[in-house]
């Protein structure tokens, strides 16, 4: 495994949406690796705010929540046990959908 622990996470995605649009932040798979996400930054500006933030590690669900508000929405989710794939060279695909009509969203992905 080629996933040292003792690392600290650092926001390697940043995504942010335009109005109505979902955000997408993909990891690629790296060869002999596993990936380790630590912690996830969303938020949605708007009115009406309905979205879902998806997390798939080599096309397996590991997270999925759906995230409302009135104006303004932020929302941190810290893994206290770093979100990790089940095997070698898997890609993960984090999606924070739109948030709806006039809504912008941000998505960022702390990972190692």
């Amino acid at each position: 495994m080629r996933l040292n622990p003792n690392t600290i996470a650092v926001a390697k995605s940043n995504v942010q949406t335009a109005s109505a649009a979902a955000a997408t932040a993909t990891i690629a798979a790296v060869a002999d690796e596993y990936h380790a996400i630590d912690w996830i930054a969303v938020s949605y500006e708007g009115t009406a705010i309905t979205g879902n933030l998806l997390v798939q590690l080599g096309g397996v669900t590991y997270f999925n929540i759906d995230i409302d508000g009135s104006t303004y929405v932020d929302r941190f989710f810290q893994f206290h046990v770093p979100m990790c794939s089940g095997n070698l060279n898997e890609s993960a695909v984090i999606t924070l959908s739109s948030g709806g009509s006039g809504v912008n969203g941000k998505l960022n992905v702390g990972y190692r």
